[in-house]
């Protein structure tokens, strides 16, 4: 049986901590106190007062062990178990095991499995998800309450979403960022978070070539070339994570910005760029892309940024923009033909199109086969067929004998984590805006009717680059299936 003492009311801890109201509630949020609540009145043990003035972290009890979960966590990660089997640990481990195996994104959440709660840990690697390992439901609302802890969000807040971003130290002079979403679900709230690399921005198309992810040489040559104008929009495409950002950062990374002005328009900002003004998106004031954006030129900047053109007036102010001064940006589109009638449909004519653009560049990311595990086989006629037309499409003749294709091993090696793939590479494609291509626009010809022209004028389709390392062994048909289906089912008709 308790006393009466045991307990403190909110005024009682406060005045016992000689602090405010205010200064409490926020260390509350964080997580360094810790409390619960009885109706609408919060009540706080006095033994966890006295822990929090001796610098000490909050005892979380817990009614079953963790043990088996940090378990499975330090054998993915290939870590050490730590001294300390805590929840504060597990929590720690969920985020080094995603990093440690390369995950682009996090996900903690409670589901129904059986006909009982379970936690799941799932995470996104070269664009998969991966079930890396369940847990006690019991240990899940705890979990979450450690990982808000470490991306700096609200630990008393449980219906609402949250967005916050926390830093985990790698080393002495590294940190990796988790851009973190909290999901308020009909079993409990689920964490989301994305793996962000600050090393991203800097890397520089050198930097994403020897990763594997850089465009090739040709397409290579066309964007430095419209990077070097003074002036203009440059336009990287692509769907969902595509790394259409990481693209558009290696563009700014190679521009000499010593003595040049940049100026950044983004969502959030997320990662501080060397030499910039950085903005970012304020909804709650009602301050949208376009406003930015306008804001941006009137302070004559060399270079804008935009971290995506998502309207017709955020598009509008792009275009003026780039009449005085170098435009980087992204924008949802399947490919460059797609984003170039986007941009019409948008309501901007062919003759702005022509003046403003200096380069639509689009891209998709694929799984690279293993080279350790990927196992040969003999390709069938219709496959040597889909890749004959790709091939003609551009005037070019297929290698004969056709080179042996390769897929996936089953079960994979330790090199690749028994996935069978090891990281992604980027197949793209260039688009420079010619007299011919704005004439055939404006009368509002079909997607294949353009690609011909595009191809013409010496694009080198997305499908060709699909298609050149599927016959040097980087890649499988089934992945280049997976990603641009719609590209080659599209150049198997136009051809």
């Amino acid at each position: 049986m308790t006393t009466k003492d045991e307990f403190l009311t909110l005024d009682e801890a406060v005045s016992k901590l000689s602090t405010t109201r205010a200064t409490f509630n926020r260390w509350l949020k964080s997580g360094q106190i810790t409390g619960a609540k009885v109706g609408r009145q919060w009540r706080f043990r006095s033994d966890e007062i006295d822990r929090f003035l001796a610098g000490k972290e909050p005892v979380i009890k817990l009614s079953t062990s963790p043990d088996r979960l940090i378990k499975s966590l330090t054998e993915i990660a290939k870590i050490e178990v730590p001294h300390e089997k805590t929840i504060q640990a597990a929590a720690h481990l969920i985020l080094m095991a995603a990093i440690k195996t390369g995950a682009s994104n996090i996900h903690v959440d409670i589901v129904m499995r059986e006909g009982k709660k379970t936690g799941t840990i799932r995470n996104r690697v070269d664009g998969i998800i991966h079930e890396y390992t369940t847990y006690d439901a019991r240990l899940h609302k705890p979990l979450i309450q450690e990982l808000k802890k470490l991306s700096n969000l609200d630990v008393t807040e449980t219906k609402k979403t949250q967005l916050g971003r926390g830093a985990i130290p790698l080393g002495r002079d590294k940190e990796i960022y988790i851009l973190a979403n909290i999901l308020p679900s009909a079993l409990g709230e689920c964490f989301s978070g994305q793996i962000l690399d600050p090393a991203a921005t800097t890397l520089g198309f050198n930097g994403l070539l020897k990763a594997g992810t850089g465009p090739k040489q040709n397409d290579l040559g066309r964007i430095r070339n419209a990077l070097s104008c003074l002036h203009g929009l440059v336009l990287t495409t692509g769907p969902n994570k595509c790394g259409k950002s990481v693209t558009a950062y290696a563009m700014i990374h190679d521009l000499d910005l010593e003595k040049r002005l940049l100026i950044t328009v983004e969502d959030q900002v997320d990662i501080g760029l060397v030499n910039a003004v950085q903005m970012s998106v304020d909804k709650s004031s009602h301050i949208d892309y376009p406003e930015l954006i306008a804001a941006a030129s009137r302070v004559a900047p060399d270079i804008v940024f935009i971290s995506e053109i998502r309207s017709p007036e955020a598009l509008a102010q792009a275009l003026e923009a780039a009449e005085s001064c170098l435009v980087v940006a992204t924008m949802n589109a399947v490919d460059s033909i797609q984003a170039l009638m986007k941009l019409r449909d948008w309501g901007t004519t062919s003759f702005e199109l022509g003046d403003c653009i200096n380069l639509i560049q689009s891209q998709r990311l694929v799984k690279r086969l293993c080279q350790e595990c990927k196992v040969s086989y003999t390709s069938s006629d219709e496959d040597r067929s889909l890749i004959r037309q790709v091939f003609s499409q551009h005037g070019r003749v297929m290698p004969d004998p056709l080179p042996g294709l390769f897929t996936h091993s089953d079960n994979g090696c330790e090199f690749c984590h028994h996935r069978g793939h090891q990281g992604r590479s980027l197949i793209g494609e260039t688009l420079t805006l010619s007299k011919t291509l704005l004439e055939s626009l404006a009368v509002k010809p079909n997607v294949n009717e353009l690609l011909e022209i595009a191809i013409g004028d010496g694009t080198e389709s997305l499908c060709l680059h699909a298609a050149e390392m599927l016959l040097d062994g980087r890649i499988s048909l089934e992945e280049v299936h997976r990603v641009a289906g719609d590209l080659i089912d599209r150049s198997a008709i136009n051809a």
